[in-house]
């Protein structure tokens, strides 16, 4: 029932008796769509929905519980999300998402690879259930300065996670030129 040009949408319940249950393939992509609310029924996102929104600025998905890939890659107004249950985020999902400055996911246990490469704006990530980070997935995130993972890292994916995020402390340099530890990764 969406209607190009529409900017604010609202998914409903149900169409026709018969529960929302998720968002499918681009459906949204290249729109002008601004903002986003779902319903709780809504527990899947799939690839490429809102790729090249770039008016998008905000999305609210209080029951999805995954993220496909570059779902919301190339919206570069977007700065807010609100994925409280979001389990699995597809590779790409935010990547060149410039605006998005941070990000909190509580339940999320895999990020896939590049799921936000480019997020040049992000300075915070919250990741405290993470038990699988794919290859660049914060890749040029050039102002991430705070990282909350779980406490002990328990799969070789974190730890090259981890031990990734330390190597960026000796190779970033401040905006006064001089190298230095400018990441704090917060162990919960």
């Amino acid at each position: 029932n969406w209607e190009a040009g529409r900017e604010n949408v609202v998914i409903p319940w149900a169409i026709g008796g018969v529960p929302v249950t998720a968002i499918g393939r681009d459906v949204f992509r290249a729109s002008a769509v601004v903002s986003l609310i779902a319903p709780q029924t809504v527990a899947s996102i799939e690839g490429l929905v809102f790729y090249d929104c770039p008016s998008l600025t905000s999305v609210s998905l209080p029951q999805v519980q995954t993220i496909g890939v570059y779902a919301f890659s190339d919206c570069p107004s977007l700065t807010s999300v609100s994925l409280p249950q979001v389990q699995t985020i597809g590779d790409g999902a935010f990547g060149f998402c410039t605006s998005l400055a941070s990000v909190s996911l509580p339940q999320v246990q895999t990020v896939g690879a590049y799921a936000f490469d480019n997020c040049a704006s992000l300075t915070s990530i919250s990741l405290p259930e993470a038990q699988t980070v794919g290859n660049g997935a914060f890749m040029d995130c050039d102002s991430l300065a705070s990282v909350s993972l779980p406490q002990v890292p328990d799969s070789p994916e974190l730890m090259r996670l981890w031990l990734l995020l330390a190597d960026l402390c000796f190779v970033a340099a401040g905006a006064d030129g001089r190298k230095g530890c400018l990441l704090q990764i917060a162990p919960r």
